[in-house]
C-alpha cells in the first residue's frame, strides 16, 4: 500500500467544499460542466465526509488524490481559472469551425417531417470542442435506443394492419405495396440501428469521442447521422399516413368517393387540431404560413426546444 505521508488537512476539506458546489451546480443547470452528476457527488460526498478526522492512511491518501486528479484534469478541460473558461458546457472556449448546410438541412428535414433536426441538435450539443461527457452521452443512447425499440413495435402493427386492410373484399393490393415497404424499412432501420448499438448506452466517454470524432463527416457534419438516427421513426411516421391513405381508397371503392373525402379531411382537421394546440407559440417561423405552429412541433427536440434550460 501506499507509504503515509503528511497530508495537510484542508486539502480534504477543499475537496468536500468543490464536491459540494459541483454538486449544486450540477443540481440548478442542465449545461453544468463538473464531471460528476449529483448523484455520484453525494455518494462521494458521504464518503468523504467519513474520513474527517480520522488518521491518515494510504487508503485515504489514494481516493483522495485519485478525486483531485480528475477534478484538476477537469479543470484543465475546461481552462478553469483563464479568461474564456468554460462555464456552460454548451459553449465552447474557442471559436469553432461548425459546419452545417441550412439549404440542404431544410430539405432533408421536409422529407423526413423534422425527425433530423432533434438528432441534429442532439449530437451537436453532445460533441462540444471535441469533448463528451459520459452522463449526457449514455442519456442519449438510453432514449435513442428506447425509441428504435418502440418503432420496432409500431411498425410491425402499421405492417400488420396494412396486410389486413388489403384483404378486405375490394381491396387494391397495389395500395397495399407503399405501406408495407415503409413499415418494413422502419423495421429494419431500428433493428440495424440497435445491432449496431448494442451497449453504447454504457459506452466511455473515450469511445463516445472516437465515436463521434469518426461519425461527423467533415463536410456535412452531424447531417447524415442525424437523417440515419431518424429514419425509424420517420419510415414509422410515412407507413401509418400510407396506411391511411390505403384505407380510405378502400373506402372510396367500397362506398364512394364523398365519404372518403370526408374522412380525409376530419383526419386532417384533427391533426391539424392536435398540432396546433401543442406547438410553442414563441418559436420564429421557420416555413412560413400554417406550417410556423405545425413545424416546432414535429421536430420534438428541435435547436430553439433544446435551448430551454432549468437555471
Amino acid at each position: 500500500m501506499h507509504v503515509c505521508a503528511q497530508m495537510a488537512p484542508d486539502i480534504l476539506d477543499n475537496l468536500i467544499s468543490v464536491m459540494s458546489h459541483g454538486m449544486i451546480d450540477r443540481m440548478t443547470s442542465r449545461t453544468s460542466t463538473f464531471l460528476y452528476t449529483e448523484g455520484k457527488c453525494g455518494q462521494l460526498l458521504q464518503t468523504l465526509s467519513l474520513q474527517r478526522g480520522r488518521p491518515l492512511d494510504g487508503h485515504i491518501l489514494c481516493f483522495v488524490a485519485r478525486l483531485w486528479g480528475a477534478i484538476s484534469n477537469q479543470r484543465f478541460m475546461t481552462y478553469y481559472g483563464q479568461e474564456n473558461a468554460r462555464l456552460d458546457r454548451l459553449n465552447s472556449p474557442m471559436p469553432e469551425d461548425i459546419v452545417d448546410h441550412p439549404g440542404i438541412r431544410a430539405l432533408a428535414n421536409l422529407i423526413l417531417l423534422g425527425v433530423p433536426n432533434h438528432y441534429y441538435f442532439k449530437l451537436r450539443d453532445l460533441f462540444v470542442h471535441d469533448q463528451v461527457y459520459v452522463d449526457q452521452w449514455q442519456a442519449f443512447m438510453t432514449d435513442s435506443i428506447s425509441e428504435w425499440r418502440g418503432m420496432y413495435s409500431w411498425a410491425f402493427s402499421v405492417l400488420i394492419a396494412s396486410i389486413l386492410v388489403a384483404m378486405l373484399p375490394r381491396a387494391s393490393v397495389t395500395s397495399a405495396i407503399a405501406p408495407i415497404l415503409a413499415a418494413s424499412s422502419s423495421i429494419l432501420s431500428g433493428s440495424l440501428l440497435l445491432l449496431r448499438h448494442r451497449s453504447f448506452e454504457d459506452a466511455t466517454a473515450s469511445f463516445a469521442v472516437r465515436f463521434l470524432s469518426a461519425a461527423k463527416s467533415s463536410d456535412w457534419g452531424f447531417l447524415p447521422l442525424s437523417v440515419v438516427y431518424s429514419l425509424p421513426r420517420t419510415l414509422y411516421l410515412w407507413s401509418v399516413g400510407l396506411m391511411v391513405a390505403q384505407f380510405l381508397f378502400w373506402v372510396s371503392r367500397v362506398v364512394g368517393m364523398p365519404w372518403a373525402l370526408g374522412g380525409a379531411c376530419s383526419l386532417i382537421i384533427m391533426g391539424y387540431g392536435i398540432l396546433y394546440f401543442t406547438s410553442l407559440d414563441d418559436l420564429p417561423d421557420s416555413m412560413g404560413g400554417m406550417s410556423c405552429s405545425l413545424w416546432p412541433t414535429l421536430q420534438n427536440g428541435s435547436e430553439e426546444a433544446v435551448g430551454i434550460m432549468t437555471v
